[in-house]
C-alpha cells in the first residue's frame, strides 16, 4: 500500500490530531485505520470513504478523492471518538480515545505515513547538522 504524507501531529493525554496531505491513497489508508479500531458498529466504514451507495437503486459507485471537500465523518464506539475532516488539500483526523486506541492510532500513522518536512524545516535541520532520512 502506498504511504501517505503527514503534515502535522499533536497530542495531549487522550486527545490526538493528525494533518495529512490529501491524495488518492488517503481513502484506503483511512479505511484501514478506522477499521482497525475495535469498532463493532463500523461495518460500513469502507463504504463511507470508498463508495457512493444508492440503496434505492441498489448501485455502488467508486468515490474519487476530489469529491471530499468540506466533508466530515464521525466514528465513535466504546472508548473513542474520531472525526475525519476533508479540506481542499488536507485531511484532518481528530481523536479522543482511551490509551490502547491512542497507541494503535499513533503506531498506525508511523507505519503508514511519512512525515513531510517543509523547506524551512529542512534548512533548520541542515544548519543544526542533523541527518535527514
Amino acid at each position: 500500500m502506498k504511504k501517505g504524507k503527514i503534515l502535522g501531529i499533536g497530542n495531549k493525554d487522550r486527545y490526538s490530531y493528525f494533518v495529512f496531505k490529501k491524495n488518492s491513497a488517503i481513502l484506503l489508508i483511512l479505511t484501514k485505520m478506522i477499521s482497525g479500531i475495535s469498532y463493532k458498529d463500523c461495518s460500513g466504514v469502507g463504504d463511507t470513504f470508498l463508495y457512493d451507495i444508492d440503496h434505492m437503486k441498489d448501485t455502488k459507485r467508486k468515490r474519487k478523492i476530489s469529491e471530499f471537500v468540506d466533508d466530515r465523518s464521525h466514528f465513535s464506539g466504546k472508548g473513542f471518538d474520531v472525526d475525519v475532516i476533508f479540506g481542499k488539500n488536507k485531511v484532518f483526523l481528530l481523536s479522543y480515545a482511551n490509551e490502547e486506541i491512542t497507541k494503535y492510532l499513533r503506531k498506525f500513522v508511523s507505519e503508514n505515513f511519512e512525515f513531510k518536512l517543509t523547506k524551512k524545516q529542512l534548512n533548520l535541520h541542515k544548519k543544526a547538522g542533523k541527518k535527514i532520512k
